[in-house]
């Protein structure tokens, strides 16, 4: 297990000469120590599971679309040096509850906040894939708060997976 997240680089051989070309993949921090904290809705595990076919939904049935921002808090079980973010829609095809304005922000302690950035996700719509935020500088933090600005359509927040590294 990679605890700490890095990079892996892959190839196949076929007994001969021939080799495929080199695959990356690149994995997050392991969340195996990670809980959630502060959610509003319903299945918030779903949002650290590592399933991409499950999600937390914050959605409140019947409420008006204005019940934003809406937060998920991240107890990470230690402090890590974050660089990176993702954030990955849920993937059922629907977008209530798809962010595409964040704010991300870090705390040591789970009460004193600040900003680590803010942006949106300008194509999420129409490619609902896993949205990487890379930080300035790295930062050291053991909660993260993932604010939902705005979303697509909803009055709540969904989140397929959350990640860092």
């Amino acid at each position: 297990m990679l605890e700490s997240g890095g990079l892996v680089a892959a190839e196949s051989f076929d007994g001969k000469a021939q080799h495929s070309e080199v695959s990356l993949n690149k994995f997050g921090l392991a969340k195996t120590n990670w809980k959630i904290i502060g959610a509003l809705g319903r299945s918030s595990d779903n949002a650290i599971d590592e399933d991409e076919n499950t999600f937390y939904d914050a959605a409140k049935p019947g409420a008006e679309p204005a019940s934003l921002p809406n937060d998920l808090v991240i107890d990470m079980g230690s402090e890590n040096l974050i660089g990176t973010f993702s954030y990955l829609p849920r993937q059922d095809k629907r977008t209530d509850g798809v962010v595409d304005r964040y704010e991300i922000d870090g705390s040591l302690n789970g009460k004193d906040w600040t900003l680590l950035t803010t942006g949106e996700f300008a194509n999420i719509k129409a490619n609902p894939i896993d949205q990487l935020i890379n930080l300035d500088k790295p930062v050291l933090t053991r909660y993260i708060r993932f604010r939902a600005l705005h979303v697509l359509s909803g009055n709540g927040i969904s989140v397929a997976e959350i990640g860092a590294n």
